[in-house]
């Protein structure tokens, strides 16, 4: 595969992550409490981070759309290229590393001195 389908690909993918981000911030931003105006609320912040954060989604989701990533998604995200990903002894240790990451931060930070 070539590294222009790999990149119209990965960024589709982050296009549409960092859209979906900003639309939760946004939305968690507004449901925060106002004390006196907006501009002091604590959501004022965050608010402007996931407009920025949806607006680039949008520009590398249609950026990508662009570059034809469908047809590359597609061919990336098959069968046989996905199992060859999660058999990879590489994504292995990152799934081990990355579990036992999340047992340590939820699971010990509190309870083991």
């Amino acid at each position: 595969m070539s590294q222009l389908k790999k990149t119209t690909t990965s960024d589709l993918v982050m296009g549409v992550l960092l859209f979906a981000f900003g639309i939760f911030l946004i939305v968690e931003s507004l449901g925060m409490k106002v004390y006196n105006t907006f501009l002091d609320a604590p959501g004022f912040f965050p608010l402007i981070l996931g407009i920025i954060f949806s607006a680039f989604g949008l520009v590398m989701f249609i950026g990508s759309l662009r570059g034809g990533s469908v047809a590359a998604a597609k061919n990336t995200f098959t069968k046989a290229t996905l199992t060859t990903l999660f058999l990879n002894p590489q994504s292995k240790r990152v799934v081990i590393l990355s579990f036992f990451m999340v047992v340590y931060i939820f699971g010990l930070i509190g309870r083991v001195h």
